[in-house]
């Protein structure tokens, strides 16, 4: 029997496909085996707490309000919490963008000279408090953070192709860095300047784009492999 692993980020969930010219004792018993088994611990909440959950005790799925919920033997349990993991995205892509945004200016301010620089002149003049300037700044890099990470999830969807899914990741990216860059001044507000800049941000979309998809490529061939090697 072969055995082959395919890693894709396409798909959300594993998926098993066995291929043969006839059922054999082998296969009846692998297909035992996985029917018995749960390749992913499903996990349902009650109270704020994770416990697992028995399918073989669960009655139905259902929809309610924003959650997915499962119908069990001892209640209902939520299985997926919805609301609860966008918020959690958003937060903790909200952390990212901060934490970049903040990283950058302190590099922009070493390069510039010994004084810190929050932003860029033009955009702080126009506030005649510097705070608000600032404040303001921060949640412009927290709401980028925010939407780029949660934009990631695109390549989670199975009926997306992968080169739809990353246009319009790249649309999204794209966009709400033009737009933050063009309020927080980070370009002159000139054809050229906007031309250049969307130029310059293709260009490093591209460059993650390459090297986060020969990472995955890399990484598919290691484990096909290393289970060719272990077969033999």
């Amino acid at each position: 029997m072969k055995f082959t692993l395919t890693l894709d980020r396409k798909f959300q969930e594993t998926r098993v496909d066995v291929t043969a010219p006839q059922l054999t004792a082998e296969i009846e018993e692998l297909q035992n085996y996985l029917a018995s088994k749960s390749l992913v611990p499903l996990l349902a909440y009650t109270k704020g707490n994770a416990v697992p959950l028995d399918l073989n005790q669960t009655l139905r799925f259902y929809t309610s309000d924003k959650n997915v919920c499962a119908h069990t033997i001892q209640g209902v349990l939520n299985v997926k919490l919805r609301m609860e993991i966008m918020i959690r995205k958003i937060a903790i892509g909200a952390l990212i963008g901060l934490a970049i945004g903040c990283t950058m200016e302190l590099l922009f301010s070493a390069f510039a000279g010994n004084s810190y620089i929050p932003g860029v002149t033009g955009y702080l003049n126009q506030f005649d408090n510097q705070n608000i300037a600032v404040l303001i700044q921060r949640l412009i890099y927290s709401g980028l953070g925010a939407i780029q990470y949660c934009a990631a999830g695109l390549y989670k969807r199975e009926s997306w192709p992968l080169p739809f899914a990353s246009l319009v990741h790249a649309l999204i990216v794209l966009t709400s860095a033009l737009l933050a860059g063009a309020y927080l001044h980070w370009f002159p507000l000139t054809l050229p300047a906007f031309i250049g800049f969307t130029i310059v941000a293709v260009l490093i979309y591209a460059l993650v784009w390459v090297v986060s998809l020969c990472i995955a490529v890399s990484k598919t061939r290691r484990v096909n492999a290393a289970l060719a090697k272990a077969q033999v």
